[in-house]
């Protein structure tokens, strides 16, 4: 058969080789992005050269075009990511509750690190802010974690102890798991120079803005700015973390690991930078929860798919496309599926931070099907909106489709429900009490008043 052949075939259907025999245990490398928006890629369609590594990397990948998280929070969303589950199943639906108390996932959860190492692979996690320091159950069954000082580290520090680390895989037989996760993108935005600047020439992006209703964004210090400044800044920050990333991925190439290794890029949530009237992340609006997402892997064809994915669907994908010892495990505990083998588009379930509720009120909730997308805030009032021609979501038409409104609302308290129920199943969350450093490095990220 031919290379075109080939690759044609891949397009189409599943775990097409593209080279040498899958090994039994290929090593994978997980890249997670926090606060990075989709659209800020040219990979989504984004007009800036904001991230030409990642973009090289996304065309050699298995590209899911609607990544869209649970929760636009970093710790359960991770949660999501690591144990296969959604936030109301492990219990994790904040960074921090009122009063200055963690969430720590239930025991008996096995995350995919735990399946991992116990497959005898090297577990090691590289991560650059408080909301995912040990304490929070993030750190479960890594060999090593190392997790900075402060409330965040800059991308080029946590580049340096990843490379220290991988580098020493230069010659081992033992494959590894590692976990290396940046936070730039996260206010405030303060990229290092050159970045600071990359981005202040006018380039057309104004009309991408306008599209978008995005309007004046609160800084932590409560400075506004002007949305081309927010953007300029913000994709100056995506720049920055993208030339890390290019000195992370040549360590696979110096090393010789990167021929046996399965590369994941994941964005956590994404970031309202002024639309919907929204600075920062935590509620359902589309742009806070549409993240990158792609695999990349030596023995499978490159491709792009439209079906709605979401956190807990990235091991399971993964695991769809090699097999790691004892995986049975981990994927009967998955509510997440191998969307490469089951592109049914089924209904996506997002929440808010429980710390954006009012102090004992209920949550929003949001519900993605298809081309719909319904809300539904914490005193009952609904909006819904078709994506296909409202992208963005300016134009409420829950008046107009009442019927689709009732059925979504169903739909959402139905698939809520049995969330909590296997939750209550898997395992009860712990709740961890913060010691005053972590609460001061969690205050100064913005996530304590």
């Amino acid at each position: 058969m031919s290379a075109t052949s080939l690759l044609a075939l891949g397009m189409l259907g599943g775990c097409v080789s593209m080279g040498p025999e899958i090994p039994e245990r290929p090593s994978v490398l997980l890249i997670t992005l926090d606060t990075t928006r989709a659209d800020h890629l040219a990979t989504y369609g984004y007009p800036r050269k904001t991230t030409p590594t990642l973009d090289a990397h996304a065309a050699r990948s298995i590209v899911f075009d609607r990544f869209l998280v649970p929760m636009a929070t970093t710790l359960p969303t991770h949660t999501s990511l690591l144990t296969g589950v959604h936030p109301l199943e492990h219990g994790v639906v904040a960074n921090v509750k009122h009063g200055g108390q963690s969430f720590a996932a239930s025991e008996e959860l096995v995350p995919f690190t735990a399946l991992a190492k116990a497959a005898g692979y090297s577990t090691a996690a590289f991560v650059s802010a408080t909301p995912l320091k040990a304490g929070t159950g993030i750190e479960e069954a890594f060999d090593t974690f190392d997790e900075g000082k402060g409330p965040s580290r800059v991308a080029s520090r946590t580049t340096d102890v990843a490379r220290a680390w991988l580098k020493r895989k230069r010659r081992a037989r033992k494959p590894f798991f590692a976990w290396v996760h940046y936070f730039d993108p996260h206010a405030p935005l303060e990229p290092p120079p050159p970045y600071d600047t990359w981005f202040e020439r006018r380039d057309g992006i104004e009309r991408w803005l306008a599209d978008r209703q995005i309007e004046r964004s609160e800084r932590r210090s409560g400075l506004a700015l002007e949305p081309l400044e927010t953007a300029n800044l913000y994709d100056g920050e995506l720049r920055y973390v993208d030339d890390q990333i290019a000195r992370l991925l040549d360590t696979g190439r110096e090393a010789g690991w990167a021929e046996h290794t399965v590369v994941i890029v994941v964005g956590d949530h994404g970031e309202g930078l002024g639309q919907h009237g929204q600075s920062g992340h935590g509620v359902t609006w589309g742009e806070q929860l549409h993240a990158p997402f792609w695999i990349s892997s030596p023995w499978h064809a490159p491709r792009r798919i439209d079906t709605p994915t979401t956190a807990q669907d990235v091991f399971p994908t993964l695991l769809g496309l090699v097999d790691i010892p004892g995986e049975e495990r981990f994927l009967e505990q998955s509510s997440g599926v191998d969307v490469l083998a089951e592109p049914s588009g089924r209904p996506i379930l997002h929440l808010a931070s429980s710390h954006q509720a009012t102090l004992g009120a209920e949550a929003e909730s949001a519900l993605t099907v298809g081309q719909w997308r319904y809300h539904r805030s914490h005193d009952g009032a609904e909006m819904l909106f078709t994506l296909a021609t409202d992208p963005h979501e300016q134009k409420n038409v829950v008046e107009a489709f009442p019927l689709q409104a009732r059925v979504l609302r169903d739909l959402e308290k139905g698939i809520a429900a049995e969330r909590a129920a296997r939750g209550s199943v898997l395992g009860t969350v712990r709740e961890v009490s913060l010691d005053p450093e972590r609460i001061e490095q969690l205050e100064a990220l913005g996530y304590v008043q």
